[in-house]
């Protein structure tokens, strides 16, 4: 869980900062990244009575999915 708060933080920091031409702030992370930070904040609903292997790909594919919504933010 842990990894994909630091990710989006981590990508969110680095495309503010690197945004040159098409600038990238705050409030546009917000609305392009919403379903991302909304999936954030709902990954502590993902039952524990799960198979490990379940959770964790539930968590793999939110991080992949974080990282596709800021290379489809840097290139918009």
């Amino acid at each position: 869980m842990i990894k994909n708060f630091i990710r989006f933080y981590e990508l969110a920091v680095r495309a503010v900062k690197t945004s040159s031409d098409n600038k990238i702030t705050w409030s546009r992370i917000r609305n392009q990244c919403k379903d991302q930070y909304t999936a954030l904040t709902e990954m502590k609903f993902i039952p524990p009575l799960l198979d490990e292997n379940q959770i964790n790909q539930k968590l793999n594919d939110l991080y992949d999915n974080i990282t596709k919504a800021f290379q489809d933010l840097i290139h918009s």
